[in-house]
């Protein structure tokens, strides 16, 4: 697989060459004329062997797939996209498996494999707005708040936040968190929902009296520590990056990759920013 770092939407779209239309046209290829869910054989790197991905199409969407959240390998069953994050990590992180490392999650799969992997990774999860960031739960959870994390400067060599930050409605005060918790050279490494466009699509906001004032069809998304699920407030543009580097980080790009063979099937994105 080829990584392509890109830093703006003219960057990305040039990646649309003939290899990308070819490579679309084989995913095509791949949804069965009938069965609503099938099987794609790969290699899983996160599994370290030979596996067949299972593919679900959306229900009553055949043949739709939603190609990031779905193609899960059936040894750790990590989707498309946490696997691909997690590839991000082994690849950019520059972390060792002593380092200390922060991830806004605790609760899933994916922080399970990663904690596997370094030792001294630090999770948590978002469980109650009267909560102190900090306070750890009976059941061993960590609460912290994205926006005022407990932490102390130059904690990190990475911090990391997988589909996180469209939760938060003051998303540039976590990114300003992030920076700070980092030593200097360590590297923020995310995942959100993302348009193709210059502007983030901010999809709701809280008013001044608290309530929260809805800009498009509500939009929530499963939370692991809800069965309500959680209110989306954004989807990123290019702009993610300015506001990266207006908080204080040297440089922040997004990493694009895509293989059949390894499960990621359509172009994931994972962004980087680094810490001077």
């Amino acid at each position: 697989m080829k990584l392509y770092y890109v830093r703006s939407q003219a960057d990305y779209e040039a990646l649309k060459g003939e290899g990308w239309k070819q490579h679309f046209q084989a995913i095509r290829r791949l949804v069965p004329q009938q069965d609503e869910e099938f099987f794609i054989a790969g290699f899983s790197l996160v599994a370290n062997e030979a596996v067949d991905f299972k593919v679900r199409c959306i229900p009553g969407k055949f043949p739709e797939v939603n190609w990031r959240e779905r193609v899960l390998c059936p040894v750790t069953k990590l989707n498309n996209r946490m696997r691909f994050s997690a590839a991000i990590v082994d690849f950019l992180g520059q972390a060792l498996s002593t380092d200390a490392l922060y991830i806004m999650e605790q609760t899933t799969r994916l922080y399970r494999y990663l904690k596997e992997r370094h030792p001294n990774l630090i999770g948590s999860e978002f469980v109650d707005s009267n909560l102190q960031s900090g306070s750890l739960l009976d059941t061993g959870v960590l609460h912290q708040d994205a926006t005022k994390l407990s932490f102390a400067d130059d904690s990190f060599q990475a911090v990391m936040s997988f589909d996180v930050l469209e939760h938060i409605p003051n998303y540039h005060k976590a990114l300003s968190e992030a920076w700070r918790v980092l030593r200097p050279g360590g590297r923020f490494i995310f995942s959100a929902p993302f348009i193709n466009a210059e502007q983030t699509l901010i999809r709701a906001s809280i008013n001044a009296d608290g309530s929260v004032e809805h800009h498009c069809e509500p939009e929530y998304h499963g939370d692991p520590m809800s069965s309500e699920g959680v209110l989306c407030y954004q989807h990123f543009g290019w702009d993610i990056l300015n506001a990266l580097t207006d908080t204080g980080f040297r440089d922040a790009y997004g990493v694009v990759g895509w293989s059949i063979n390894l499960g990621f099937i359509t172009p994931q994105l994972v962004f980087v920013a680094e810490k001077s």
